[in-house]
């Protein structure tokens, strides 16, 4: 593994052998010769040529590097952002997480950095931690199904006893918590049996193997059990597609309640829920708790050539006690890949059902439990990276880092995602005040 906040020089040959031929095209220095009769004038008069062909693919690629780096101006002053995060006062001592695959690797991730703040997870269709080591390779072998034909049964194996050893040497260099904090936590681990993307064999089996091998004592993990056709989504009472359907938007009607399994798995028996009130929903600006553009580059906030993968906003969910003052707790969801707010909701005909909005967290149900339980909820967002300029970061379906693409650090506390969700939590938690 690199180092935290390594420089392009220091980037790993494994990312480097991933450039689109195109790039690897403007970065030769000169082509190869045709053979051996090509003279001493023709070669110079060739590399030269090539050199400014190489010269003038390298100035459009770095002007697209640039322009994608920039803000449209036009679109912020026409749009403006909305307002960062309240200082709440929130209990931040107990704060629990739950996310959809992509989102539940996050979530196991902030829960093993921040052990010492968290009381519980409720994990959809992820995986162990550090199952892919910083290698989307081995994301995509081990972790996951890329290609559903070769991956039946237990053939995915995250390699465990890998993952505990790299926690443990992570805890012991102070950049995750004191690992003995996981055994007091309550994990709530939902897999579907029809998921072919992220299996039971990862996502129930090798997490609870993951727990386990953590000190997470058997009567703290709880594993309710699915409508057997669940497929890779967020299973719901009545809200998305069908339950077996593996199609955007990853939501299904499967009549399971996944939030009263995860929140009252975490915090134990809740009040019933309540209806959600619309005037509750709260847009905030997340870019202040990005660390990378806080830093910028050139002198200039908001640049960045690493780009952490953070939307410019996310959404609040403030019960109405909360916000008379009441103390309340917070709870962090984290959506999966394809389900940020900007990504673009295909439909079955190949076309576009506009951006996909609040969908994700309105149809998690979570609202309904918040509101009647003295629970703030968190509901950060992802977006989508292109390959184009940034074909070293990578994201195009706006997943949440679990295998590197934001840096080395990813897994622990100098992770930018997970310093970003802790600048976050910290910010709501400013600001006590107790009736």
């Amino acid at each position: 593994m690199g180092k935290p906040g390594r420089t392009p020089a220091s980037m790993p040959r494994r990312r480097i052998a991933a450039v689109p031929r195109w790039l690897a095209a403007a970065w030769a220095p000169f082509p190869r010769a045709g053979g051996a009769q090509w003279g001493r004038g023709a070669r110079r008069g060739g590399i030269m040529r090539a050199r400014r062909r190489a010269g003038l693919r390298l100035t459009l690629a770095a002007g697209l590097a640039l322009a994608a780096l920039l803000p449209p101006i036009a679109a912020i002053a026409a749009t403006g952002s909305p307002p960062p995060l309240p200082a709440l006062g929130l209990d931040t001592g107990r704060v629990s997480l739950s996310g959809l695959s992509s989102g539940g690797f996050l979530a196991v991730q902030f829960q093993v950095a921040h052990a010492d703040i968290v009381q519980g997870v409720g994990i959809i269709a992820g995986g162990p931690y550090y199952c892919a080591q910083g290698q989307l390779r081995r994301a995509l072998k081990d972790c996951m199904c890329a290609d559903p034909e070769q991956c039946r049964g237990d053939a995915l194996k995250a390699d465990i006893p890998a993952a505990i050893a790299y926690l443990r040497k992570a805890a012991v260099a102070g950049e995750v918590a004191d690992p003995a904090q996981l055994a007091r936590q309550r994990v709530v681990l939902l897999s579907g049996g029809a998921d072919t993307v992220v299996p039971p064999a990862v996502a129930d089996r090798q997490l609870a193997e993951f727990y386990r091998a953590a000190g997470v004592p058997p009567e703290n993990l709880l594993r309710p059990p699915l409508p057997p056709a669940t497929a890779h989504q967020l299973p719901t009472l009545d809200a998305g597609t069908d339950c077996g359907k593996q199609v955007p938007p990853y939501i299904g009607r499967c009549g399971f309640d996944s939030a009263a399994a995860i929140l009252q798995g975490i915090y134990g028996e809740l009040r019933p829920p309540a209806a959600e009130k619309a005037a509750n929903w709260i847009a905030f600006d997340q870019r202040p708790y990005d660390p990378r553009r806080q830093r910028g580059v050139f002198g200039i906030s908001g640049v960045h050539f690493f780009p952490s993968g953070l939307d410019d906003s996310g959404w609040l969910y403030l019960p109405d006690a909360c916000r008379a003052g009441e103390l309340c707790r917070l709870h962090i969801a984290l959506h999966g890949c394809r389900q940020g707010q900007n990504y673009e909701l295909g439909n079955e005909e190949g076309g576009s059902n506009g951006r996909f909005g609040m969908l994700y967290a309105k149809s998690t149900g979570l609202a309904r439990w918040a509101e009647s339980n003295h629970i703030v909820l968190l509901f950060p967002q992802a977006k989508p990276i292109s390959p184009l300029p940034y074909f070293y970061a990578a994201n195009p379906l706006g997943c949440w880092d679990w295998w590197g693409y934001s840096g080395a650090a990813y897994a622990t506390r100098n992770g930018v995602q997970i310093q970003a969700l802790r600048t976050m939590v910290d910010r709501l938690g400013a600001g006590r005040q107790r009736k």
